[in-house]
């Protein structure tokens, strides 16, 4: 009966709470290499996956694409991400870019959900543990470059629901080209925001036939002019 015992408790031995022998390959198996060698490889596969228009603009060493590119390069977790994330980060980026000349070094390792935080916005960008991108909310200042487009890279954020970007009394930024086309890819995106952004001419028609999932749209403030899309009857909801 001794034996007996002694053989059972040995049998439960490893599956004890304070046995902890069992976690240490765990911990090992979650270490990744973030040395710039490595950084570099993730990013070369990363670059090779990217649609067209992007592999052109990154092309151009001035463009925001490139400056994007050069960003993620710097952050010491980019070999952790999943590869949505490197599109995230990589999309906001382009994005920031594009509305302000360049990344701030300060900016590298700070959660993206934080870089257009405003006390004016309505709902936070992130939502849920994974921290995807739902709602993007951009308030234009003084800081603002004086001319700008959206990029179509902001198409990478599958799961966004709304779009604003709204102008202030202290910002003279022309939103030029309207809304990139690739943005009618967004299955979830039913809310677009575009006031006192000083938007120009007629209504595209390729806003009423692309983006038929909107329930919402503002582009109130602006210097429109003509009548509405022929097709506008598109817009279901």
């Amino acid at each position: 009966l001794v034996l007996l015992a002694v053989g059972l408790v040995l049998a439960f031995l490893p599956t004890l709470p304070w046995n902890t022998e069992e976690e240490d390959p765990v911990k090992d198996d979650a270490v990744v290499d973030n040395s710039l060698e490595a950084r570099q490889q993730t990013l070369k596969e990363f670059q090779s996956h990217l649609p067209t228009y992007t592999q052109k603009a990154l092309k151009d060493l001035a463009s925001p694409q490139w400056q994007a590119l050069s960003f993620l390069e710097k952050d010491l977790y980019l070999t952790a991400y999943e590869e949505w994330e490197r599109l995230q980060v990589f999309a906001l980026a382009t994005l920031y870019t594009s509305l302000y000349g360049s990344l701030p070094e300060e900016l590298v390792g700070i959660d993206e959900c934080e870089w257009f935080s405003n006390p004016a916005n309505i709902r936070p960008p992130c939502s849920g543990v994974t921290k995807r991108y739902h709602h993007l909310e951009i308030c234009l200042d003084s800081n603002t470059a004086s001319a700008t487009t959206i990029p179509p890279e902001v198409s990478f954020l599958e799961n966004l629901k709304s779009f604003s970007v709204r102008g202030t009394p202290s910002a003279t930024t022309t939103l030029e080209g309207w809304l990139p086309t690739e943005l009618g890819l967004l299955q979830h995106w039913t809310e677009v925001v575009m006031s006192n952004v000083n938007l120009q001419g007629t209504i595209p028609p390729y806003i009423t036939s692309s983006f038929t999932n909107l329930e919402i749209i503002d582009w109130s403030h602006n210097q429109l002019s003509g009548t509405l899309p022929d097709d506008i009857s598109n817009l279901k909801n």
